[in-house]
């Protein structure tokens, strides 16, 4: 990208000739903006004339001629041409004094248009998942020829795994808000502690794009550490001995190895506790934790807590969990993108093509991850006795209180997401937004008190409104069960993918059953096609099906989205981004007459399947940007 002149007409004749040729722009340059200073040289005395796409510049954008007659040099530069998107031919000709060309060359130069696609780009091959490393993600902001756009352009990026190492301009709204000036930013992204395949996303306006790290597992040296404990007491109970009372405020009791004579004069207990992590086997990792005397009501997925510990303020030390788990053992093992754990897990939950079979849990038990070429495979089975709790609220533009009705709570076992649904079929779910503990919100286990740091507004920038849905886990007592199941997908092709997922809940109250298959195309970059059936069967609702299908298409000009969605009466996956015992269909486009003006078309169906009330729409409307804050739309509805 050739940058502005940046020295005076004359400095640049320095060591010039006379011969006729541009100063500072050569053939094939790609410009920063769509406007340029041209400077051209020839022979003194001649006629200087620049055409720009075959129409002649006027002389009243010559802003500099300078003579040389020793050298019989001239030249002549011209300031502020308005250059189109895209090539552009600059032709320069030279005359005698009685109008005879005596001289003509051309070069052609690229002009930067509108943002017209973004891309990330990151680095190759496989990285360690060491939570410290840095890796560049490179950010471009392309127009449709695929030059770099200077203008200063507001970018939103996401990463499914890591930590961005940046300022965040907006830490209200998710992700990482910056801006790209010049077509292109670096940003570093540090690795997170456990292997995973990152998805990056790049969001701008209507531009999106994606780009995967793949992050493999840190095969640091084995190293643990761990503790053996015994106390024996010859004393009997009531002399106090080494059995310390539960509100002894020196010493623990041992409890889970413990054992005593008939008449309780002597008495044993012993305790083991252990962490190792590092290679095994070759290419294995291994991560485990044990402790005899840890306790059943933990929270899950034990993590960093704000108000704990005391703060050492200057303190460059770290505080981390590795063996997450809720009961004594925690065990892992990796390999390439493969594992295989005992512990706390989380399903995959929503996906973009796994959306009517979406299932999301926080368990304890066991998961294994089997990734190998295009195969990509989760099992997972849970013996517990809690069961999850699906509440909704609607945003009122309020930060809370939000009352969640089955407290107290599995610590940690929280989903929290703000819902973006339809304006015109509430029953669709266009987005979700998962929110993050202790950064977006806070919660009371015990109380079920919601409060978020930030009022969530009622509607979006678009009218769409927005809601609340908290997914969690209670107790449920009595007998354990089991709760177990699998989600997979296949790549077919390059640009074709199969999916589905299959769960059982044998919880002895409600029974449940899931079972979901989808397909996903990708036509070309701009276009793709999605389609799910998704099957519940629930004691006291009976079977239930539902099926949707989605096609998209967003070209420099034309957007499309097609979708039809049904599911019956008896369809029950609160999680799914479609309600149950409705039928939805629609139709939007739009098409781009100039750079502010936008023609829009959207039709729509939406049906209730219980009482088979329907509602049809029809819209038209003319968008006309008048200037960055200010859109004047008009149009016809009818209903």
């Amino acid at each position: 990208m050739r940058p502005a002149p940046a020295v005076p007409l004359a400095a640049a004749l320095a060591n010039l000739s006379n011969e006729l040729a541009f100063i500072d722009l050569r053939d094939g340059d790609t410009l920063a903006v769509a406007q340029a200073n041209v400077r051209v040289k020839g022979v003194g005395g001649a006629a200087l004339s620049l055409l720009l796409n075959g129409a002649a510049v006027s002389e009243t954008r010559i802003g500099s001629r300078l003579e040389l007659p020793e050298r019989k040099l001239a030249a002549v530069e011209y300031v502020g041409l308005a250059l189109v998107p895209g090539p552009n031919r600059l032709e320069l000709v030279q005359a005698d004094p009685f109008g005879n060309e005596r001289g003509r060359v051309s070069i052609t130069v690229t002009a930067p248009g509108r943002p017209g696609k973004l891309v990330v780009t990151v680095p190759e091959g496989k990285h360690p998942a060491d939570g410290q490393s840095r890796h560049a993600v490179l950010v471009e902001v392309l127009d449709d020829q695929g030059a770099r756009v200077s203008a200063r352009t507001p970018v939103t990026l996401n990463a499914s795994a890591g930590q961005w190492a940046a300022a965040d301009l907006d830490e209200v709204e998710p992700g990482l808000q910056l801006f790209v000036e010049g077509g292109r930013a670096s940003i570093s992204l540090v690795a997170p502690e456990a292997a995973t395949r990152a998805t990056i996303e790049a969001v701008s306006g209507l531009l999106e794009a994606r780009a995967e790290l793949v992050f493999v597992p840190y095969l640091r040296p084995l190293t643990g550490a761990g503790l053996l404990e015994a106390k024996l007491s010859l004393r009997g109970r009531q002399g106090g001995g080494w059995f310390k009372r539960p509100f002894d405020p020196f010493e623990n009791e041992l409890r889970a190895w413990a054992t005593a004579d008939t008449d309780g004069s002597a008495q044993l207990g012993s305790r083991a506790a252990m962490f190792f992590k590092g290679r095994v086997l070759g290419d294995w990792l291994l991560t485990m934790g044990y402790d005899s005397e840890k306790q059943g009501n933990e929270r899950l997925l034990r993590d960093i807590q704000p108000d704990e510990f005391y703060p050492v303020y200057g303190d460059n030390s770290t505080k981390g969990y590795e063996a997450h788990s809720t009961g004594r053992l925690f065990a892992r093992l990796d390999k390439g993108q493969s594992y295989l754990l005992y512990g706390d897990f989380t399903t995959r939950g929503t996906t973009p093509a796994r959306s009517l079979g979406a299932y999301y849990r926080t368990l304890t038990g066991f998961q294994g991850h089997w990734q190998a070429g295009a195969v990509d495979l989760d099992v997972f089975a849970s013996h517990d006795n809690a069961r999850q709790v699906i509440q909704e609220f609607p945003a009122r533009g309020t930060s809370g209180p939000f009352l969640l009705g089955l407290a107290p709570l599995r610590e940690n076992s929280e989903q929290v997401e703000i819902l973006v649904r339809d304006r015109d079929q509430p029953s669709r779910i266009l987005a979700t937004r998962p929110q993050v503990r202790f950064v977006d919100y806070e919660l009371g286990p015990l109380t079920g008190r919601l409060i978020f740091r930030a009022p969530i507004p009622t509607l979006d920038a678009d009218f769409n409104p927005l809601s609340i849905r908290v997914s969690y886990e209670v107790e449920q007592g009595g007998q354990q069960f089991w709760t177990y199941g699998m989600e997979g997908s296949l790549r077919l092709h390059r640009n074709l993918e199969l999916g589905g997922t299959w769960v059982q809940d044998e919880n002895p109250i409600d029974p449940t059953r899931l079972r979901s298959a989808n397909l996903s195309w990708t036509i070309d970059p701009r276009t793709s096609l999605v389609a799910e059936l998704a099957e519940t069967r629930r004691a006291g609702l009976g079977v239930g099906q539902g099926a949707r299908v989605e096609f998209k298409h967003r070209g420099p000009r034309f957007e499309a989205e097609a979708y039809a969605g049904s599911t019956d009466a008896n369809f029950d996956n609160p999680t799914a981004m479609l309600n149950r015992g409705r039928r939805e269909l629609g139709l939007k486009t739009a098409y781009l007459l100039d750079a502010c003006t936008r023609l829009a078309f959207h039709a729509l169906r939406t049906e209730d399947v219980t009482n088979s009330q329907k509602l049809d729409g029809l819209e038209l409307s003319a968008e006309r940007a008048l200037n960055d804050r200010l859109l004047l739309n008009l149009g016809l509805r009818h209903a």
